[in-house]
């Protein structure tokens, strides 16, 4: 109850796609393959190692917990009922916002995923999403890109829509959802992080107000976005957490909107 739980500050390069946690000044930096779908690259003192699976990964925060613990926590995935605002689900399980607390606890009491990263951050709560559109220009709801900005609206970014995802799988990590018949039609998934559930997205591309308003939002808020008058992100200290993208990709048309998938 009186140590601080294990939180790991991991940074993604939105260009290289690279997702990486740097301690100890450097000395200790570990990649994670695919949000760690993929396993890890560890390099220690300019020696480097893989951690191949889940099992091993979890020895690698118990590993940090006894020779670093004191500059970044400690890993404490059984010390969680009575310690947070979560509700506890008839099975037992802490929940926060819907989420199996099953790590630890973020700073204030959240959610943290597998990386030790808080739900705030898997939420993207570093930009804020612009989600004001045109009912008439997409009126069966396919999928199409998110889009979110960082500074109220001056920079534009979309998140790709996916199926590739683990969400339906049970477990299962030889089934994406795309291959799953529980899929419904139209379902898909958007992401600005890397996890296990959503392990191959790009995160943040570069995006524009023409391609805002081929995805259908509404010409009104494309206006308050050209302004700079958006509402601010409800996090803008997670920013520290990206490298945001720089060149535009996969440009959105009136052809493949709504089968551009990330």
């Amino acid at each position: 109850m009186h140590r601080p739980h294990l939180l790991l500050d991991w940074h993604l390069n939105c260009n290289t796609n690279k997702l990486t946690c740097t301690l100890l000044d450097g000395a200790l930096v570990y990649e994670a393959l695919a949000g760690g779908f993929e396993g890890y690259t560890k390099v220690y003192n300019n020696e480097t190692s893989r951690i191949a699976n889940d099992a091993q990964w979890q020895e690698e925060k118990h590993w940090i917990s006894r020779h670093f613990g004191k500059y970044y926590g400690y890993y404490q995935p059984e010390d969680i009922p009575g310690k947070s605002d979560g509700l506890i689900t008839a099975d037992g399980l802490v929940t926060s916002g819907g989420l199996v607390m099953s790590e630890g606890l973020g700073s204030e009491g959240e959610y943290i995923d597998h990386l030790q990263r808080s739900q705030y951050l898997l939420e993207g709560l570093d930009t804020s999403p612009i989600t004001f559109f045109d009912p008439t220009i997409n009126p069966e709801k396919k999928p199409v890109p998110a889009f979110r900005t960082p500074d109220k609206g001056l920079t534009i970014y979309k998140l790709l829509p996916t199926t590739r995802t683990y969400y339906l799988s049970d477990g299962d990590q030889s089934m994406p959802d795309m291959d799953n018949p529980k899929l419904l039609e139209y379902a898909h998934w958007h992401g600005t992080c890397p996890c296990q559930m959503l392990p191959h997205i790009k995160s943040y591309v570069l995006s524009s107000y023409e391609e805002m308003a081929i995805a259908g939002i509404h010409s009104v808020a494309i206006e308050k976005c050209k302004l700079g008058e958006w509402e601010a992100p409800l996090r803008p200290d997670l920013q520290k957490h990206f490298t945001y993208p720089t060149t535009q990709s996969h440009t959105i048309t009136t052809e493949n909107l709504h089968t551009l998938d990330n």
